[in-house]
């Protein structure tokens, strides 16, 4: 089982689904780092998700969100009025992160290391999906949220359509078993996470 914290969240990849699992906008990514220090273009700098997982027959790359304790100010940036809406600024970080990880495969430095994540990428037999991890609260201000989440998957797999038609926003309520993926709640201590 690999085992990371994302703000408030803590997910746990169990091993037999993804032997492969990064935790992509990490410090300790000499990848994600490297793209930052050489890419820092101008007001976009460089986008990462944060994680890339991968077995012998798919790839996944995944953004979280947690949203919740923060109804008012995400609104905007999920209806898409805010200034960067939040299938863009997903659709970026995957965009950054792919080209990061086929980066790091070609480096012979850290080639193996990433050998079982390339691998589902170059094939077109195998599949690439995109997933936003989007947890919101369940209140009188985000009863909406549900079907703008549906809005945001469409608009995100249409941007994301040169990739993967295999575009998934998903939370704790509705993550299915066969996921390989367990997501639990951290203490807050105070603000949660806004990410």
């Amino acid at each position: 089982m690999s085992e990371f914290e994302e703000g408030y969240l803590k997910f746990t990849f169990t091993d037999a689904k993804w032997p492969a699992v990064r935790k992509y906008d990490d410090r300790s990514n000499t990848v994600y780092q490297e793209m930052r220090k050489h890419l820092q273009w101008e007001k976009r700098g460089t986008k990462a998700v944060d994680f890339v997982i991968g077995n012998a027959k798919e790839c996944w790359f995944i953004e979280v969100k947690d949203f919740r304790g923060h109804p008012i100010e995400n609104k905007k940036r999920m209806s898409g009025k805010g200034e960067l809406p939040l299938e863009t600024e997903v659709a970026l970080k995957v965009c950054d992160s792919l080209a990061g990880v086929i980066g790091a495969r070609r480096n012979p430095s850290m080639s193996e290391e990433w050998e079982g994540i390339v691998s589902p990428l170059i094939d077109p037999k195998k599949t690439v999906k995109v997933v936003l991890w989007l947890e919101y609260d369940d209140t009188r201000v985000t009863k909406d949220w549900d079907a703008q989440a549906n809005v945001i998957q469409s608009s995100l797999k249409k941007k994301l359509g040169w990739l993967t038609s295999k575009v998934m926003v998903v939370n704790r309520k509705n993550m299915r078993p066969d996921f390989g993926i367990i997501v639990e709640n951290l203490p807050h201590g105070g603000e949660s996470a806004r990410r």
